[in-house]
């Protein structure tokens, strides 16, 4: 947009006094929010409005421009970096769930095989032999994995790296699935109270029992129990 001011406005005269305010007002708001691009005048009346010369307004329009793009590409990469830890957090409780997953496939195999008496290999043998020690630590009412871990004559760090080879999962993922098969015996085949039996399985809070119960199984303890 552009406005003409006319040269005869220079100076005190009658017709500058008489310039209306309202007038002013707008073209200087809109020379300030960049709508006028340029105005034709004299000095005195870009003094007067509070102008500068145009050569200092299009340095400000540029500078607002480039604010304004800091802001947006500075706003694109927060959205962008939130997406990203989205992903990874979704990536990651997507691999938690799936190392769960098969430490309970591999119990249900372990105990089907038992029930067969089929022969067993080198690991499932080893993994029987894991998952006895491991109801036998928790049955106390806590578990300790490093316990586990000596029991089984080795360091935790190497009992992790065999049960990973051996069944995909994390040994903490293998422990639990043993611990809600436990749980799932017990409810299926005694009255013992809920609580007790959360507390047999290593675990401490019945609360958090019956959520991780759920989580695996589907349903809780209770309905477990009921159906």
């Amino acid at each position: 947009k552009m406005f003409y001011v006319p040269e005869e406005l220079d100076g005190d005269n009658a017709a500058n006094m008489q310039l209306n305010q309202s007038y002013r007002t707008k073209l200087v708001a809109e020379f300030q929010t960049g709508e006028v691009i340029m105005v034709i005048g004299t000095e005195r009346v870009y003094k007067e409005m509070g102008i500068y010369g145009n050569g200092l307004l299009q340095e400000d329009v540029e500078r607002q421009k480039k604010i304004r793009l800091i802001v947006t590409m500075t706003s694109l990469s927060v959205l962008l970096l939130l997406a990203l830890l989205l992903l990874l957090v979704y990536l990651k409780m997507k691999n938690a769930r799936r190392s769960l997953d098969r430490a309970m496939e591999k119990i249900a195999s372990l105990e089907d095989a038992a029930k067969k008496s089929d022969a067993q290999t080198p690991d499932n043998e080893f993994l029987k032999r894991l998952a006895d020690v491991s109801r036998d630590v928790f049955s106390t009412g806590s578990l300790d994995y490093e316990l586990v871990a000596s029991r089984m004559g080795l360091s935790r760090a190497h009992l992790n790296r065999k049960v990973k080879a051996i069944t995909g999962c994390t040994t903490s993922d293998f422990i639990l699935a043993i611990r809600i098969s436990t749980a799932k015996e017990l409810l299926r085949g005694t009255s013992i109270p809920v609580w007790e039996i959360a507390l047999k399985c290593g675990f401490g809070d019945q609360a958090y029992f019956s959520t991780t119960f759920k989580k695996m199984v589907g349903c809780t303890p209770l309905q477990y129990r009921n159906s």
